[in-house]
């Protein structure tokens, strides 16, 4: 009995190493359990690090966070400082991973709103898609239904659809933009 869990970490492991792992290292990108897998390390090595270390040091200044896969949003109302912004990229490196300096960004939502997973966020909380990336959305669905040729993968369409229309669907109708119009009328025709 005492061997049964070293033969469980065994088998486990095996079983990973064949269907999870790429054979360079790393999780397999497509992968069904990537995700998963990802969201199951993070959660150990950075997520708990990091929600302790708000909690201990860091509790006068009320700070969320929030994790989707490889994209990290911290906030608060007061400026989070440079000591604390070091010791998260501290606690991503220990976890084994790099900062994308080029993708990091500090926002005062009181000058502006902020550029969140592709999203407009302000101050109110109001959430919206900008209208560059409803512009794009429109061009390549008019693209498509057109039949020129251009390439593209259903599933990323449709969810980059699924996406749009979420916004969308949320205000009434008085209240949409030409563009917001153009693409709920060529989503519809693309089903």
């Amino acid at each position: 009995v005492a061997s049964e869990p070293k033969l469980l970490y065994g088998q486990t492991k095996q079983f990973l190493e064949r269907f999870c792992l790429a054979p360079g290292g790393g999780l397999m990108q497509g992968s069904p359990s990537s995700n998963d897998l990802f969201n199951l390390y993070c959660h150990e090595r950075i997520d708990l690090v990091l929600r302790e270390m708000f909690a201990a040091e860091f509790w006068q200044h009320i700070i969320r966070y929030r994790r989707y896969l490889d994209d990290m949003v911290f906030s608060s109302d007061l400026p989070i400082d440079r000591n604390l912004r070091r010791r998260v990229r501290e606690t991503v490196h220990g976890a084994g991973f790099t900062v994308n300096e080029k993708k990091t960004r500090i926002y005062d939502l009181k000058k502006g709103p902020a550029l969140i997973a592709g999203c407009h966020v302000d101050l109110s909380g109001k959430i919206s898609i900008p209208r560059t990336e409803l512009v794009s959305l429109r061009g390549y669905l008019n693209a498509i239904l057109k039949n020129d040729g251009t390439h593209f993968e259903e599933p990323r369409v449709t969810g980059k659809i699924a996406w749009a229309r979420s916004f969308i669907a949320r205000k009434k109708a008085s209240e949409l933009s030409r563009v917001e119009r153009d693409v709920l009328a060529l989503s519809e025709r693309f089903h």
